[in-house]
């Protein structure tokens, strides 16, 4: 979990291009394009409807995740230090995680 999307690769999530995957730098274009106009437009829609509306919807932040209830061994950290605020800022649950330490 991280925000690169929010630092280095900020302009490939503040954009507004709608075309298809790898025929562009926008990563919320080309999620609207694969639910709006692609071949399969409707399949990607079911499975994965906030796809249409990433540009709006925290472009570029880790948001909505879902952390929890994790084990881990042997770890010096669970996650990586996250700025000031976050996860909640992101909208992003991490809670429920502890270490095993069974496998020692």
């Amino acid at each position: 979990l991280d925000n690169i999307g929010m630092t280095v690769q900020e302009g490939f999530n503040n954009c507004s291009q709608v075309a298809p995957p790898f025929q562009t730098n926008c990563n919320p274009g080309a999620a609207e394009w694969m639910v709006t106009r692609s071949a399969a437009a409707s399949k990607w829609e079911e499975a994965f409807p906030t796809m249409a509306n990433l540009s709006h919807n925290h472009p570029g932040v880790p948001a909505f995740n879902q952390i929890s209830s994790n084990s881990y061994c042997n770890c010096s950290e669970f996650m990586n230090p996250l700025p000031d605020g976050a996860p909640q800022m992101w909208l992003t649950n991490v809670s429920n995680n502890v270490e095993d330490a069974s496998c020692f």
